[in-house]
């Protein structure tokens, strides 16, 4: 007891320090374990989700601060006390629309509370409580999505309901209980999940929603228009891989929903967990009824006879366990369709709404006779109307089909699923246009139906050849084993890719998907022979498959190109991307995976040497391009020019101060310092000098942040005007998100003519190039500081140019040194060229930046640079404040 004593005394100063001590350390442990450790670690992320009364909390990922969002607050009673077996306490709907409430008038209550779903604290009588996150990673391997309302977590890591695409819970919007959950896989097809934000959720019902893997792919611009009649406002910017959580209510106005999207960062292949949780009231703000085209079919009672005709007009009565048919798809879009059963024209002009795209009668095979009959406009509606018809058949019963004018824009996977299933084998080949008949029998056994037939349209006619067809049909479907002899424009490979892949959209749908992908052959006589029909063209693909067949896409474009001279450089990650390149008739190499895109880069280029050893140059092509119709005319036009020169490390295709408020020559061509990147013809000994095995010294980043210039020497591109390649916007976060943003995502100009003809290829060499710029600044208007003024002093945001007889414009801008460029950022603002406060200007040539306005050469020229000596003397500098 001594020791004891005199080791409270030593450390703490008696006795009553020490029990102050003791005090508040049970204090700050009471605290820790109340606000700052969850009851259960569903989230690392979840923060006091109630603490201000009349709000709902948005979580955000990261360890951002909460926000709150405010909301209506529905008054409610007390409620009486029920079974513990009760989900959530149940809200008394006001007679009228409940009005916001800040927390500070908010009701004060003294009730006992329970938290749920988690949260650190609980919310309030009559509020729900709710927390979703987002699923991350690939569907088989990735971490789950969490849906909790009330203490149910109806998605959850353990039940792993949750698939890819989006995982909906549906919940009634009086009691908080769940009336339903589903998965739609909106990376293949969106169909199912518009009918069910159209029919299926009840008026008023609260919808939670969490993606998992991927759920932009199909998420078309329908099923993100319904979701904005959800509350959703941020729907749009969900892209491919990104993670998106909400809850919302049928009805909501838009952007009152609760919802966090999260974008993919650089170099990551899934976007974080999105996260959303807390308290809710209902309603959640303004609700709207909404009303949506409902199914309308004619049953028996409603479906009127056109016209009785004995047998359909077969010349012989079909057997009694048979039933006549005539079907007709009609003419052009002139002459409507026909479909008469057992004696009776059901479909007909003029009767029982018939019309574009499909005609579906549906046959009792009992009774042999019609007993519902369906028009559905698939040309100018989506097939989810359709959809439903079909699945409202029973074992069975017989469908006949036929389409008028056009059936096959609109037509969903989903619908042509139902209809394979009732034994189509050729409904995934319509195009626009084309005719279509089809017999088919819900649940048919053994195969396929031997009554189909699709009449294609073939150029030059505009409209097929119309499909007439009278038969007896068994009241018993046998099905088929049957190979389908390919017709001319049908693409058995694609269709094989489009089976396997999915998210395509219209590649894989419609009259595309039997187009041949085929080079487009050379019309411009001048270019035969051409050495760059022989120059490898190295494509490095990022992570969106979409992006990369867009690319290829314009790649089979250029005419005259050589397939055997492509080759995509695919991550071994994404054999996807193999698939395609070879779809397209291009080499493939796997690569190994890297973290960085650029390392790729290094890659792809360290593997091409082995397969095109005798080749002086490599055209390199990165992700989310698009190439010009012209782009290798261009680059074939500039061949000779390296040939000359031996200065030159290559020919850019894309100019970095390219957008459309500048402007520009499509023939002229500059000589600068840097390598744009993007999309570039390179020489292979410059490569094989300055990156091989350089790439960590030089090129470690994105070419968008400028390769190391000073690395190679006096090496200079070609770089044109207006742009041979179009780079699509960045909608990421990653670190340099505002740099690429600035860079990308202002509307620029691209070249939109295959004929364009580069002039001045004697001025681009060294020596003459130079003769050139000074012969430019000789004879130019000088423009006075006077005219830049305003801008350089934050009072507009442009330029004017005086007009002068002159051929050229120079203003020269004050430098400290051969390499400040202080002033020159500001003007290059000024003057819409590219402009990023953390970045150097881009396009220098020795200090000069050339670019046109009033359809002249402008040039911006460094004060300290080698052209001091052209400047006038009279001549007072630019200079920034």
């Amino acid at each position: 007891m001594f020791s004891l004593r005199r080791a409270i005394i030593r450390n703490f100063g008696g006795w009553k320090y020490f029990i102050m001590w003791i005090l508040a350390l049970s204090v700050a442990i009471y605290l820790i374990d109340s606000y700052l450790m969850p009851s259960r670690p569903v989230s690392k992320l979840l923060k006091d989700a109630s603490a201000t009364p009349g709000t709902v909390h948005v979580l955000k990922t990261g360890a951002a601060p909460l926000q709150s969002v405010p909301t209506a607050v529905l008054k409610v009673d007390k409620p009486k006390e029920g079974p513990k077996s009760t989900p959530a306490p149940k809200a008394r709907q006001p007679e009228e629309p409940a009005k916001l409430e800040h927390h500070d008038n908010a009701p004060k209550k003294e009730l006992k509370l329970v938290s749920k779903c988690h949260l650190r604290t609980p919310c309030e009588a009559g509020k729900f409580s709710f927390y979703i996150g987002s699923g991350h990673g690939k569907e088989d391997s990735g971490e789950q999505p969490v849906i909790c309302i009330e203490d149910n977590f109806v998605i959850n890591r353990e039940n792993k309901k949750g698939k890819r695409g989006l995982t909906v819970v549906v919940v009634d919007n009086k009691t908080g209980k769940v009336l339903e959950d589903k998965v739609f896989d909106t990376y293949s097809d969106d169909a199912p999940l518009v009918r069910f934000l159209k029919y299926d959720v009840p008026d008023d019902a609260f919808i939670l929603v969490a993606s998992y893997d991927d759920a932009s792919t199909r998420l078309k611009d329908e099923s993100r228009f319904l979701l904005k009649k959800y509350g959703s406002q941020h729907i749009d910017k969900l892209s491919f891989r990104d993670s998106f959580a909400m809850l919302g209510q049928k009805g909501l106005e838009t952007g009152k929903a609760v919802e966090k999207v999260v974008n993919r960062g650089g170099g990551e292949d899934f976007a974080k967990v999105a996260e959303v949780g807390g308290c809710f009231t209902s309603p959640m703000g303004t609700i709207s009824k909404l009303e949506f085209k409902k199914p309308y079919f004619l049953n028996n009672g409603t479906i009127q006879v056109a016209e009785e005709v004995e047998n359909c007009g077969l010349e012989k009565a079909c057997p009694e366990d048979h039933i006549a048919i005539h079907a007709y798809t009609g003419y052009q879009n002139k002459v409507g369709p026909k479909i008469c059963v057992n004696g009776k024209y059901i479909v007909y002009p003029g009767y029982n709404d018939n019309g574009r795209g499909f005609n579906l009668v549906a046959i009792n095979p009992k009774t042999k006779d019609a007993y519902r009959v369906g028009h559905f406009d698939t040309y100018a509606e989506d097939s989810s109307t359709l959809e439903i018809f079909l699945e409202m058949m029973k074992d069975d019963d017989i469908l006949v089909a036929v389409t008028f004018d056009d059936a096959s824009t609109n037509l969903k996977l989903l619908a042509k699923k139902i209809l394979q299933e009732m034994g189509s084998s050729l409904v995934d080949t319509l195009g626009l246009r084309d005719a279509y008949f089809f017999i088919g029998q819900k649940s048919i056994s053994g195969g396929k139906s031997e009554h189909e037939q699709v009449s294609y349209v073939t150029p030059p006619s505009e409209w097929p050849t119309p499909i007439e067809k009278k038969l007896c049909i068994p009241k018993k479907l046998e099905g088929k084993t049957i190979k389908i002899d390919p017709v001319a424009r049908r693409n058995d490979k694609r269709r094989e890719f489009c089976k396997k892949y999915e998210g395509y959209g219209d590649f894989c749908e419609g009259n595309r998907l039997d187009e041949a992908l085929t080079p487009a052959p050379l019309s411009d006589k001048a270019l035969e022979g051409s050495a760059i029909f022989k120059v490898p063209i190295v494509i490095v693909p990022g992570l969106s498959p979409v992006s990369l067949r867009k690319l290829l896409d314009t790649v089979l474009m250029q005419p005259g190109l050589n397939p055997q001279y492509v080759v995509v450089m695919c991550d071994e990650k994404f054999p996807e991307q193999e698939a395609l390149g070879a779809l397209y008739g291009f080499k493939v190499q796997r690569l190994s995976s890297s973290t960085k895109y650029a390392e790729q880069i290094g890659k792809a280029l360290e593997r091409q040497e082995g397969l095109y050893d005798v080749n002086k140059y490599i055209i390199l092509l990165e992700e989310d391009l698009l190439l010009s119709a012209d782009f290798l005319s261009f680059m074939a036009q500039l061949l000779p020019v390296l040939e000359k020169d031996q200065s030159l490390s290559g020919v850019s295709a894309w100019n970095d101060n390219g957008f459309k408020e500048v402007g520009g020559d499509a023939q002229t061509v500059m000589r600068e310092e840097t390598f744009p990147g993007r999309g570039s013809l390179i020489r292979k000994s410059f490569y094989q000098t300055h990156m091989k095995g350089k790439m960590k010294d030089c090129c470690i980043k994105g070419t968008w942040h400028g390769w190391l210039a000073q690395l190679w020497g006096d090496s200079e591109m070609l770089v044109p005007e207006v742009s041979r390649v179009f780079r699509q916007q960045y909608e990421g976060s990653a670190e340099d998100a505002e740099l690429m943003q600035a860079l990308f995502n202002k509307p620029r100009l691209t070249n939109l003519d295959a004929n364009v003809k580069v002039k001045g290829h004697e001025a681009l060499t060294k020596d003459q190039y130079e003769q050139l710029l000074q012969n430019l600044i000789k004879t130019a208007e000088f423009v006075e500081g006077s005219t830049v003024t305003d801008c350089l002093n934050a009072k507009s945001d442009s330029v004017k140019l005086p007009d002068t007889s002159k051929g050229s414009y120079v203003l020269v801008y004050h430098q400290s040194s051969a390499t400040d460029y202080q002033t020159l950022q500001v003007l290059a603002k000024c003057f819409h060229l590219f402009w990023y406060p953390k970045a150097s200007p881009r396009g220098l040539h020795k200090g000069v930046l050339r670019f046109s306005n009033k359809g002249k050469p402008v040039l911006l020229v460094g004060s300290e640079g080698p052209y001091r000596s052209l400047i006038p003397t009279t001549y007072k500098l630019i200079k920034a404040p």
